[in-house]
């Protein structure tokens, strides 16, 4: 992150752009544009980034809305430091042993977000 100027202050915003997948692509995941978003400030959130937004509806709502988009590359400005030691918020994710203990646990519940031909192994 830092090689992008990012650091535990900074302000992300993302989006994504939706395509349609193509189940017999070798990686039909790829058109899931919001959810590559959504995955991505997961990751900022988990390592310390403390404040990440996703775009409610993506690219196209942006657009939809009139909103000026600019296709100019902007340079990057590195910096030397993140500014916190990663993971600040390590209890974002669980691991396989915490995944184990969830489901054998009456208190919690373990939920896949797949669909049911990748829950099946069929795509991924």
């Amino acid at each position: 992150m830092e090689e992008h100027g990012i650091t535990s202050d900074t302000t992300v915003e993302m989006y994504g752009k939706f395509m349609y997948p193509d189940n017999a692509d070798e990686f039909p995941g790829s058109a899931a544009g919001d959810i590559g978003a959504i995955r991505c400030a997961a990751i900022m959130m988990y390592a310390g980034v403390k404040n990440v937004r996703v775009l409610n509806g993506g690219f196209q709502s942006w657009e939809d809305a009139g909103y000026e988009i600019d296709y100019e590359d902007v340079p990057k400005n590195s910096v030397a430091d993140f500014g916190a030691s990663i993971p600040q918020n390590p209890e974002l994710f669980v691991d396989t042993p915490e995944a184990k203990e969830i489901l054998a646990s009456k208190e919690a519940e373990l939920v896949s977000v797949r669909s049911w031909p990748e829950f099946i192994g069929k795509v991924s």
